[in-house]
């Protein structure tokens, strides 16, 4: 997935065989978005108690990280007036 963000191209249709086959965990292949680098999409996560929702955020980059995942995780959030 990262490497797909890195060359601004949409997720390999090669790779959806793969992350089907995942066990407990169904992707949506619809929320699939690009920031960046960073992909940003939604799962739902299964366990014994039931699925829940989860949004994820995965990337790379070939620069040394200017900020933490938690400053951009703190900076989404202002950036969303939460």
């Amino acid at each position: 997935m990262q490497r797909a963000a890195r060359s601004h191209r949409k997720i390999p249709d090669d790779l959806w065989p793969q992350l089907s086959h995942l066990p407990g965990i169904n992707i949506d292949k619809a929320s699939f978005e690009r920031d960046g680098y960073d992909v940003i999409y939604r799962a739902w996560l299964t366990t014994d108690s039931g699925a829940k929702e989860v949004w994820a955020r995965v990337g790379s980059t070939a620069e040394p990280l200017v900020l933490s995942l938690e400053e951009k995780l703190l900076k989404a959030a202002r950036d969303l007036g939460v």
